[in-house]
């Protein structure tokens, strides 16, 4: 099983910030945050204010669109309607490279010298769109998938046991990632506080508006997608995040909330 490489950010990443600021400058929500910034340098854009995770959550979903004709994606179900939070907009480009971007976690739970490894994604009836996300993230990498859901069910564990996965998702707390079935190899997890012992830990690091973040492996430091991403710290020891990619639905300087400490220190 491999493990993950550092990332080193594009070297036009100045002009990448100042992209995806001209296309916020669309969106109505960003026009009256940001006014229109003229961005040159990295201290130019730092200047830019910070949004938090609340705040963005209770914009419109039509304030936050920069270019509703590119629209091609709306996550999750029923649309994507929630009373909790807008949805997740992509154009084609932007829902390839989240996607990619969890592939690319993913791989990392791949065990080397199994011929036929298999994954299952136990989750619960809330998560299942992201449960299903993860699936085909998976048979992308040529491991069959399935998914299962707690709803209704308390023998969650015992299907887990009789499917024998290779790799087992846990986004249910209903199952012990401490207490797995012999064939489990790998145990895929999101935002963990700790790894579970005696397995193969990948724990991707993930935030609802943004995708994946990064990744870690067997309880390590995050490595982060520095390519994908403009990350800063914030005064409370918060990442804050950038999508260089976002020109859709751009997102500019968001505190994911996610404490920096267990994340790898950047390397120019």
């Amino acid at each position: 099983m491999s493990r993950p490489r550092a990332v080193r950010r594009p070297r036009n990443h100045i002009e990448l910030l100042a992209s995806v600021v001209e296309s916020a400058g669309r969106a109505s929500v960003w026009r009256r945050k940001l006014g229109s910034p003229a961005i040159r340098s990295l201290a130019d854009f730092e200047q830019l204010p910070v949004t938090t995770v609340a705040e963005y959550r209770r914009q419109r979903l039509d304030s936050l669109i920069a270019a509703p004709g590119e629209i091609s994606w709306i996550a999750g179900p029923l649309l994507g309607q929630s009373p909790r939070r807008p949805p997740t907009v992509e154009g084609a480009d932007e829902a390839r490279i989240r996607m990619e971007l969890m592939g690319r976690a993913l791989s990392h739970a791949v065990p080397k010298g199994v011929d036929y490894p298999t994954a299952l994604v136990a989750t619960t009836s809330e998560s299942r769109y992201f449960g299903a996300e993860i699936c085909g993230a998976f048979v992308r990498e040529g491991v069959p998938a399935h998914l299962v859901t707690d709803r209704g069910s308390d023998r969650l564990s015992e299907l887990v046991e009789k499917l024998e996965p290779t790799i087992l998702t846990i986004l249910s707390p209903v199952l012990d990632a401490n207490s797995l079935p012999a064939s489990v190899l790998s145990v895929v997890t999101i935002n963990a506080a700790a790894a579970p012992a005696g397995v193969r830990n990948v724990d991707l690091l993930a935030q609802n508006e943004l995708g994946t973040l990064g990744v870690a492996i067997d309880g390590g430091e995050y490595s982060l997608s520095h390519d994908s991403f403009h990350f800063e710290t914030s005064d409370s020891g918060t990442l804050i995040a950038t999508p260089y990619f976002s020109h859709v639905r751009p997102i500019i300087r968001l505190d994911t909330r996610e404490s920096v400490a267990r994340c790898a220190p950047y390397l120019a």
